[in-house]
C-alpha cells in the first residue's frame, strides 16, 4: 500500500484508499444516511455504489473455542 502511494505521488497521479472499521456497528448505522454522506465526500458515484455493495453483502461468523 505504501509503495503504491509513493509511486502515485512521484508520478503526480491520484490514489484512493478505503478502510473499513470492522469494529464499527454497521448494522446499527442508517444505511441511506451513510450513502448520502459518502456521496458528499466521494465524488465518484460508481465508487460509492461499490462501497455500499461491499458493505451490504458482508457477513461475519465467529466460532468460539467452545463451539458456539
Amino acid at each position: 500500500m505504501t509503495d503504491d502511494s509513493e509511486a502515485c505521488f512521484e508520478e503526480k497521479q491520484k490514489a484512493g484508499l478505503v478502510l473499513v472499521d470492522l469494529k464499527a456497528a454497521y448494522d446499527s448505522v442508517w444505511h441511506q444516511g451513510l450513502t448520502l454522506k459518502l456521496l458528499q465526500v466521494v465524488l465518484d458515484r460508481q465508487m460509492v455504489q461499490f462501497i455500499v455493495n461491499i458493505l451490504s453483502n458482508c457477513s461475519f461468523k465467529l466460532k468460539t473455542s467452545d463451539g458456539q
